[in-house]
Order: C-alpha cells, then structure tokens, then sequence
C-alpha cells in the first residue's frame, strides 16, 4: 500500500472519530439533563425504620422548598448547564485544532520526505554529472597525451634506397635512414639484409647483423650498407627476371622513443620480374612496410 493511501486513510479515520465524539458528547448531555430529578427519586419515598422491639415506624416526608430556594436552584443548575456547554464546546475545539494538527504533521511528513527524496535524485544527478565530467576530462587529457606524443616522438624510417652495382656478381644496396620526428630515438638498431628468394616468401634476418646507436637526433640520417651475401650469378639473374624469385632489400629498425615506449618499423623493397634489375631505387613493397 502506497504512502499517500496510507495518510487519506488516516486522515478520514480521524476526522470520523472527531465528528462522533462531538455527536455523542452533546447527546449524553442532554440525556442526563433530560431527568433532573433522578437523583432525587429515592429520597421521595418515605423512609420507614423501626426494630423488633420497638416497631415504630417513622415517614420522613420531604419538606417544601419556598420559591426562594427553588429560584436558587434553577439558577444554579443554568449556570452549570452553561459551563458543561462551554466545556463541551472546548473539548471540541481542542478536537479540530487537535485534527488540524494531526493533518499538518502528515502533510509536513510527506513534504519531508518528498524534499529528502528529491535531495536524493539531485545528489545522484549531480553525482552522474561528476562522474561524466571526470569521464571526459580523463578522456580529454589521454587525447591530448596521444595527440602531444604523436606530434612529439621520434619517427625513424628508411628516406631512400639505392641498388648499386646490378651489372657485377656483386650487388650491393645503400639506404638512409632518417629520424621525421621531433625527439630523439633512444637504442636505436637497425638489420639491413640484401638477398635472393622464391617470390613471396617470408625473409628472416636473424642472421644478417645489425647495427646499433645509442641516440638518432631529430632529423638526424645514417646510411647503410649491404651487399648480397653470395655472388649474383647469370642463372640467378634469369630467375629473378623471369619472376621466380626476387632480390629484396629488407630493413627493420628498433628504438624507444623520448616517452619510453618501444617503436619499431620494417621496411621491404624489391626488384625482379618486370621491374629489371638495375641502379637506382628499389620497387617498395607496400604490403610489408609498417611502424609503429
């Protein structure tokens, strides 16, 4: 059962309970006032005493009252009908005022707890509100550290490549490798390996060497070397002419940026099939050149 049933429950239960008291005070009033001389009936009857041994019998007759007397009493009994009226009157009083009360604490109560309640949601509202508004500044100050990184890091990768030597057994291939970004890459190595396979096949440079810097400055460009580990012979240059195999350049570099965080790139070019082996600038290979 609701709160607001609950009260209009109680309301009209007391407002029922005042209205029967003031019907039945005044009608008990009247009732009693309705036989005045009740109270007198015994003592009307004449009084008869007397013992065995003296068997007298003696009528106790009530004397008049001369009109004096009577006038008195009728007097008196006004002035006491007229002050149970007031008293009559105050008890109801009291009641409504008492009723009027009893009202205005329900209302009070129920606008007391509607207040509390709306204290609540708004304490929750605002609780909501602060909790989207840290949401959002966290979110602001991750964008703005990614966006301040992105701006600000080092970007290593390979500038340009260049095969040289491609009419000798001999090939070897230079490339620069540059720092795009703003801060300096720290740890900074590179793996650089120029060699023959089956087109399309995966190149593992484990065993090619590397070279390692401490720092690579912002801006800053090395160049590296590399030739073909065994010599070019004419049958392997008709493989890659043909598309069989290929001569990749490969490159992967590894650093850690000015924030801390590992970086890395690889770089893959190649020459063979209708790109003819020749000097100058290698075919990249656009599906295995990443960074991160």
């Amino acid at each position: 059962m609701s709160h607001h049933k609950i009260e209009r429950r109680l309301i009209a239960l007391t407002i029922l309970a005042i209205g029967l008291a003031t019907l039945w005070i005044p009608t008990s009033y009247a009732q009693q006032k309705s036989n005045p001389e009740t109270k007198h009936t015994n003592r009307s009857q004449p009084d008869k005493r007397g013992t065995p041994n003296n068997p007298v019998a003696v009528d106790i007759v009530a004397t008049e009252k001369d009109e004096q007397a009577t006038a008195q009493e009728q007097k008196d009994r006004g002035e006491r009908r007229r002050v149970d009226e007031w008293l009559i009157g105050v008890g109801i009083v009291q009641s409504g005022v008492f009723l009027l009360q009893f009202i205005a604490f329900i209302i009070q109560a129920r606008f007391t707890r509607d207040t509390v309640n709306e204290m609540k949601e708004g304490t929750k509202a605002t609780l909501r509100i602060a909790t989207t508004a840290k949401e959002n500044a966290a979110q602001t100050i991750d964008t703005m550290e990614c966006n301040t990184e992105k701006q600000l890091r080092a970007y290593v990768m390979v500038d340009v490549d260049e095969l040289l030597d491609s009419e000798t057994g001999w090939l070897r291939a230079e490339v620069k490798i540059r720092n795009f970004g703003q801060t300096p890459a720290h740890n900074f190595i590179h793996i650089t390996g120029l060699l023959v396979a089956p087109s399309g096949a995966s190149i593992n440079l484990e065993n090619m060497g590397g070279f390692s810097r401490a720092i690579l400055a912002p801006g800053q460009t090395i160049i590296a070397k590399t030739k073909v580990k065994t010599e070019f012979t004419s049958e392997i240059r008709k493989e890659v002419e043909a598309g069989t195999s290929m001569l990749y350049l490969v490159v992967e570099i590894f650093y850690h940026d000015a924030f801390g965080k590992e970086r890395w790139t690889t770089y893959r070019a190649f020459r063979g099939g209708i790109h003819s082996i020749k000097d100058g600038s290698m075919v990249r290979d656009s599906t295995d050149n990443d960074y991160c």
